[in-house]
């Protein structure tokens, strides 16, 4: 997975996409959701305080950052991508 943040005037935007799921899934049909899939695996929010909340801006689903990093089985729940903005403290 690829993972790359930008901060503005207080925002932070992060974007996540996975890559190589084929040999994670054994299924080429089967999309790489939630926790059965991406069990305890996180990204690292660096420079994002603990309890910030981020949007999904694909799926409208609430994330909040939990021991300095993000939950991909939260981030991947429903779409195999993340476009998140926020930052806040929850």
């Amino acid at each position: 997975m690829d993972g790359d943040a930008r901060r503005h005037e207080g925002q932070t935007l992060v974007l996540i996409a996975g890559r190589l799921f084929a040999k994670l899934l054994g299924e080429p049909s089967r999309l790489p959701l939630g926790s059965e899939t991406w069990s305890d695996t996180a990204v690292a929010a660096a420079g994002l305080a603990e309890g910030a909340r981020l949007t999904n801006l694909l799926t409208g689903e609430t994330l909040m950052v939990r021991e300095g990093s993000i939950s991909m089985a939260e981030a991947f729940a429903n779409f195999p991508a993340a476009v998140l903005l926020g930052g806040q403290p929850g």
